[in-house]
């Protein structure tokens, strides 16, 4: 499946992260060499309960911008190594700390809360952020009758209360998929069941039998008892289940949705953060230096 040198490049990963200790943390989204070599693949919100309960010092994070900044949040005292800092997701830039402003001037009241997607200019300005599980009477208790905002735009969390206000954010990856694609593709497997990202277009979704972000799909195709699906979701998440399930079969809706900022990470990113890492010549976070081996640390060359 990899090349030679690609094998080579994951020895050489592994052995590094294993002897100092680090944690490879990666995507669905991610190229599947970088999610071979992880020590944990999921979908944000998994990565996010993994983080809380593992037991390293330091992490290496194969995702995008705002996965960061919400594992800074969660877990403070962690180091977090980032092989791209350039892996932007446009998608939770959308909506800005401006935006944020512009609620609270017209609706004073308003009670706005941050998904995992938005950036950290709109985490820090928030009332709260969305909880990796919800309990029951969330949402009625974070409202209290006022209007209740959760930026930065459509997602599951959002079903669970009318009152909700949703900003017009568009995911461009997953928007690509329109409800002709999806009708062919069932057209082509009349029996499979259809999985559809929270991302994707409402009419897309509505031709759903289960709605969801990666995790929330990922965790449906293994439970369902369906031999098959059509994953309208980024490539990635399709091509990890058909590796974990090689008993049942995988669609694409005929779109190849493919997220460009994820597959930034190569193994190189990874061998070069964790040589620099290695040799104490720097640390970063997505937030600035970290203290560490008695000195502050510098960026890490990407």
């Amino acid at each position: 499946m990899f090349s030679e040198k690609k094998q080579n490049q994951m020895i050489k990963v592994r052995r590094l992260a294993s002897g100092m200790g680090v944690e490879i943390l990666a995507h669905f989204y991610q190229r599947p060499e970088i999610k071979t070599v992880a020590d944990f693949v999921g979908g944000s919100r998994d990565i996010f309960r993994w983080i809380l309960k593992t037991k390293a010092q330091t992490i290496l994070l194969c995702g995008v911008n705002f996965m960061t900044e919400t594992i800074e949040r969660l877990r403070p005292d962690l180091n977090i190594l980032i092989p791209r800092l350039d892996a932007s997701c446009p998608y939770s830039e959308t909506v800005t700390a401006n935006v944020v402003s512009q609620i609270r001037h017209r609706d004073p009241k308003a009670v706005i809360i941050a998904d995992a997607k938005a950036s950290g200019a709109v985490k820090d300005l928030s009332d709260g952020l969305v909880p990796l599980d919800i309990p029951s009477g969330y949402w009625d208790n974070k409202s209290q009758n006022n209007r209740l905002y959760i930026l930065p735009g459509p997602n599951m969390f959002a079903q669970e209360t009318m009152d909700s206000r949703l900003m017009s954010a568009v995911c461009q990856v997953h928007w690509q998929v329109e409800l002709a694609d999806l009708l062919k593709a069932k057209r082509e497997h009349p029996e499979a069941v259809v999985v559809v990202n929270v991302l994707c277009r409402d009419e897309v979704k509505d031709r759903a039998d289960q709605v969801g972000d990666s995790q929330t799909i990922w965790n449906y195709c293994s439970e369902n008892r369906g031999l098959e699906f059509i994953v309208v979701s980024e490539i990635g998440l399709g091509e990890s289940l058909a590796l974990s399930y090689p008993h049942k079969r995988f669609y694409d809706p005929g779109v190849e949705i493919f997220c460009p900022n994820m597959k930034l990470t190569n193994l190189r990113d990874t061998i070069t953060v964790l040589e620099s890492y290695q040799l104490r010549e720097g640390l970063i976070t997505r937030f600035g230096a970290r203290q560490m081996g008695g000195h502050l640390s510098h960026d890490i060359p990407g």
